[in-house]
């Protein structure tokens, strides 16, 4: 996995608050390569070299749903 423990405890935090308030989270600069995180309008969560990067479009993580990233990090839900 791509994300320290740390970011993505982070990440999924940011995530729950925002959906209280009817948002999804985007996430630039994850890393020195301008990795990113986006949470589709689905629900899908993306991670990957998505805009403004040689490696434009290559997805580097992908989960179907919040609970599925958030398991696969091993975080509460």
């Amino acid at each position: 996995m791509i994300l320290s423990q740390a970011q993505a405890d982070a990440v999924y935090s940011a995530m729950c608050s925002l959906n209280n308030v009817c948002a999804q989270i985007q996430v630039r600069g994850l890393n020195a390569d301008g990795l990113e995180l986006r949470e589709r309008t689905n629900g899908a969560v993306v991670i990957g070299y998505l805009v403004d990067n040689a490696q434009r479009g290559t997805i580097v993580e992908s989960y179907a749903t919040q609970a599925d990233f958030a398991a696969d990090y091993g975080l509460n839900q």
